[in-house]
């Protein structure tokens, strides 16, 4: 449902399944908590940022202890509050969080995945609106590399970081 912009119907899905979750498992069952990750997409998706980063936070603490602090999960939260912070014009706690996503991204998926280069673009953006441009020059100037060797040419990776290059 997010993938065709459906974030509302989203949200009242993710919310019905944690109902059902509420019933059936423990609140650190891992598909609830992944659940609570969907749910917190869908807000943020709708501009609600407040209630998306607590519920990110949340998870956030959630996956740690569920999957180690260098697991994909916990890669792919921290990366969600940066964008969560960034948006919201927190450009330090923005950076704090890509940081800690990318270099959990870098053990957790290797330093040449398309995710972790993900990672690095979103730091690169942050560092860049906190006119760090020759750090931030430095991050995307690497991330269209690993895209090279890991997604379609024409993937929206690539156009997003040369377009944050650029800027």
């Amino acid at each position: 449902l997010q993938w065709t912009d459906e974030h509302v119907v989203a949200e009242q899905t993710a919310r019905e399944s944690i109902e059902i979750f509420d019933q059936t498992a423990p609140p650190m069952y891992p598909d609830r908590v992944q659940t609570e990750v969907r749910l917190a997409d869908a807000l943020f998706l709708q501009n609600r940022l407040e209630e998306a980063g607590s519920i990110f936070t949340e998870t956030l603490q959630k996956s740690t202890e569920l999957f180690g602090r260098d697991s994909v999960e916990v890669a792919d939260i921290l990366d969600k509050l940066a964008m969560v912070s960034y948006s919201q014009r927190r450009f330090g706690d923005a950076e704090r969080h890509s940081r800690d996503a990318e270099a959990t991204a870098q053990v957790a998926y290797g330093d040449r995945h398309a995710l972790t280069a993900s990672m690095a673009t979103t730091l690169g953006r942050t560092l860049s609106e906190r006119r760090k441009y020759s750090e931030a020059e430095t991050t995307l100037r690497e991330a269209p590399g690993i895209f090279d060797e890991t997604v379609p040419t024409a993937h929206q990776y690539v156009a997003s970081t040369r377009d944050f290059l650029g800027e």
